[in-house]
């Protein structure tokens, strides 16, 4: 009797776990033989060249922005507004025009200041020419009374004549002065007509449009 025969027990573990080693394997060859597609596959990736720079920081904050400088700017003549260059929000450069105040009269009024200063100078020469006769006469009537030619009273006469003409020239001459004060107050008024930025900034408010009457304490905008 072979040794098989004697042991049938053992003989059929011997093949259970020959059979159990042969599965194994296989499932082994099997799932070693598979190749996982995702381990195929090509991943593409970018690369960059690192650079030194420096970093753009940028903070934050919450705040109430206050201007350095404010301004409410008024009409210092009266008049009614022409037209009106600028509006809330937009940027002005220092002594930019803003505002023209209707200057028809403004200018009508220097107008008439030149000719008075013209006038009053013209009054002035004329006079000048007056004091030199009256200067010839009485320097005639002075040598005519010592030879008794005329009279004492036509030397008084020819007297009082220069003097007077001479005072009336002090006169006229103060009369210059006035007009001319008179054109640089019309001239002046005349630029106020014209309302500029007193410095760059924006405009902020705008309270009247074109038509509107301005006065001295009639403000327009505000800077």
């Amino acid at each position: 009797m072979s040794r098989f025969q004697r042991h049938p027990f053992l003989t059929l573990v011997g093949i259970l776990l020959l059979t159990l080693v042969a599965l194994v394997a296989f499932r082994l060859v099997s799932s070693g033989a598979k190749k996982d597609p995702r381990k195929e596959r090509i991943i593409s990736v970018g690369t960059i060249v690192p650079v030194r720079k420096n970093l753009d920081v940028r903070l934050v904050y919450t705040a109430d922005i206050q201007p350095y400088q404010q301004v409410n700017i008024f009409s210092r003549v009266d008049g009614y507004i022409a037209k009106i260059y600028v509006d809330k929000g937009d940027f002005v450069k220092a002594d930019q025009l803003l505002v023209e105040v209707d200057h028809t009269d403004y200018v009508h009024a220097v107008n008439r200041a030149k000719a008075n200063l013209e006038a009053a100078r013209a009054n002035v020469v004329s006079q000048e020419a007056t004091i030199r006769n009256a200067k010839l006469t009485l320097d005639r009537m002075k040598a005519l009374i010592k030879d008794q030619y005329v009279s004492q009273q036509d030397l008084d006469n020819a007297q009082a004549g220069y003097d007077v003409a001479v005072a009336q020239i002090e006169s006229l001459r103060a009369q210059v002065h006035q007009m001319e004060v008179a054109l640089q107050q019309a001239e002046t008024n005349l630029t106020y007509s014209y309302i500029r930025a007193p410095f760059a900034g924006s405009i902020s408010v705008r309270n009247l449009d074109a038509g509107a009457f301005v006065s001295g304490s009639t403000g327009s905008t505000s800077t």
